[in-house]
């Protein structure tokens, strides 16, 4: 169904939806300007992760209603009890668009008034803190407009063109439970996890519990089998000062590495990752500046900034996916 859309249809869609359609990456299966209201009866919940699911009766139909991924649904306040099987509730979501029994939760509200919503939109609060290491997350949950904006703005190769328009959204890695590489990764809306070692710093990222290792005890590329290409990439990182300058190299092929309006454009083993990780904000936020480089699949280089907030009052969550 994408595939329906010209480019100026899917950027002004991008643009002009509200947070909602951010926080999901562009669920374009459903009508995010769209919204019922319903009373229903809970049957079933698919509890697993990329995304939990609930099936309920209603009008002697089961509807199939998309919520979220098990760790930001616990940091919510969800949990495999906050709804019963044959409970009463009333719920909120986008309908599908192609199928109508499917749906996108907005909230659930249960009869004693209580609700419950996939994702808080909620500032997150002010914690301060010495160096990069931590757990970060985006501000507001999910904040990636100029992330997408550029994106959609980057010019793609013949190559990279082709591969988009024969692109479907079944083809997602994700579905198959394949990890997603950075830039991506690091504008997911789930928290991150940085620790600081003597000779290597890790990145985590609850995604599929995904980890990079950034190598920092002054090895160069050549040290690494180009016979292997992981998901990740290689990383070697440099402090100077506080800052850690990292260069990501040798990735594994990836049929959709970036979602938004150009997902479906592979990246190759030519892709270069280039970051820069400093504290900003009185040391209470993480600045990420990066580029893309990956001569097979884009024109010119992917670039832009990414900002996460210190959020020590969130625990890291490591759920595998089980799709």
């Amino acid at each position: 169904m994408i595939k329906f859309f010209s480019e100026i249809a899917l950027f002004i869609l991008f643009i002009i939806i509200n947070n909602d359609a951010y926080s999901h990456h562009g669920r374009f299966q459903y009508d995010l300007g769209s919204v019922i209201s319903i009373q229903v009866n809970v049957k079933e919940i698919e509890w697993k992760n990329p995304h939990v699911y609930i099936n309920v009766f209603t009008n002697n139909t089961i509807l199939k209603i998309e919520t979220d991924a098990i760790p930001i649904l616990i940091r919510n306040k969800w949990n495999t009890n906050s709804l019963e099987i044959d409970e009463i509730i009333n719920i909120t979501y986008h309908p599908g668009i192609s199928d109508t029994n499917t749906g996108l939760l907005v909230q659930a509200q249960k009869l004693d008034g209580s609700i419950l919503r996939p994702r808080s939109t909620e500032q997150n609060p002010i914690y301060r803190t010495n160096d990069i290491s931590g757990n970060w997350l985006l501000p507001n949950g999910d904040n990636i407009q100029d992330f997408l904006e550029r994106w959609a703005s980057t010019e793609i190769t013949n190559k990279g063109i082709k591969a988009k328009q024969s692109y479907d959204l079944s083809d997602r890695p994700a579905g198959r439970c394949i990890e997603t590489p950075s830039p991506m990764i690091m504008a997911m809306p789930f928290l991150n996890k940085i620790e600081i070692y003597d000779n290597q710093t890790i990145i985590s990222n609850e995604f599929f519990d995904t980890r990079r290792v950034i190598h920092t005890d002054g090895r160069t590329f050549s040290s690494f089998s180009e016979k292997d290409y992981p998901i990740q990439g290689f990383s070697i990182g440099t402090w100077v000062d506080n800052e850690l300058h990292i260069e990501t190299r040798f990735f594994a092929d990836h049929r959709a590495p970036i979602r938004g309006p150009n997902e479906g454009v592979p990246s190759g083993r030519l892709k270069k990752v280039i970051e820069t990780y400093k504290l900003l904000n009185g040391n209470s936020s993480l600045q990420i500046d990066f580029k893309v480089l990956d001569d097979e699949f884009l024109a010119e280089e992917f670039s832009g900034t990414l900002i996460w907030d210190y959020a020590p009052q969130h625990q890291y969550i490591e759920v595998k996916c089980d799709s």
